[in-house]
């Protein structure tokens, strides 16, 4: 496959919906450590954004995901799945039942 030959973990061509339009955005992602993890995503069209996210594994159930974003459509973009904003950061909590 094209990530396997550009030597990336996470290569994703995909379409984003806003308002009432459609663009499509391209994700490109590494892990750098087994701790570390960087992607990059970029969206075309009219509400283009460029987003740089970093998330680091800080115990088995915790991680921290920084994440920021420049462009027109970077100003409080609201998505149904995803807000994106300039600058944030997040914690992340996983659990197994």
């Amino acid at each position: 496959s094209l990530g396997r030959a550009l030597d990336l973990d996470l290569l994703e061509v995909e379409t984003v919906s806003f308002s009432q339009n459609v663009a499509p955005r391209v994700r490109v992602g590494q892990q750098i450590t087994s701790r570390l993890f960087v992607q990059f995503s970029q969206q075309f069209g009219a509400q283009s954004v460029s987003e740089l996210t970093a998330e680091y594994q800080l115990a088995k159930f915790l991680r921290l995901q920084g994440s920021t974003a420049q462009g027109p459509g970077s100003q409080a973009q609201r998505s149904l799945l995803q807000r994106t904003e300039r600058v944030s950061f997040d914690l992340l909590f996983f659990f197994n039942y």
